[in-house]
């Protein structure tokens, strides 16, 4: 894809910075991770998967837990893209709300989409 992305948008305005983590993402509450899913999707983009994290109090420290996808030997690409974010889709759903704080995701997603 060319031109200005709305996913990354969309990420940039709603998304927390981990810089105190030393990492450039963003990560976002589990209602935006579904809608920036929803966005890759209609941009026709493909989530390699993606990182899980919780906020407590201000601070935001790792889950150790994270999700991926592969794409299968005769599998088109489209295919592939619209899997996905089907699968991130599921994941992010799924995931258990922690026990204190509140769960965050970021979204890996594959350069050039």
């Amino acid at each position: 894809m060319s031109g200005p992305s709305t996913w990354r948008d969309f990420l940039e305005r709603r998304g927390q910075s981990l810089e105190s983590l030393g990492l450039a993402e963003r990560a976002v509450g589990r209602e935006d991770a579904l809608r920036a899913v929803d966005l890759v999707e209609s941009e026709r983009g493909t989530i390699l998967g993606g990182d899980v994290y919780v906020e407590d109090g201000g601070r935001i420290e790792s889950a150790y837990a994270n999700w991926y996808s592969e794409r299968r030997d005769d599998e088109p690409i489209e295919s592939f893209a619209t899997r996905t974010c089907a699968e991130s889709r599921s994941y992010i759903a799924r995931y258990p709300n922690p026990p204190q704080g509140h769960v965050l995701f970021v979204l890996v997603v594959a350069e050039g989409t």
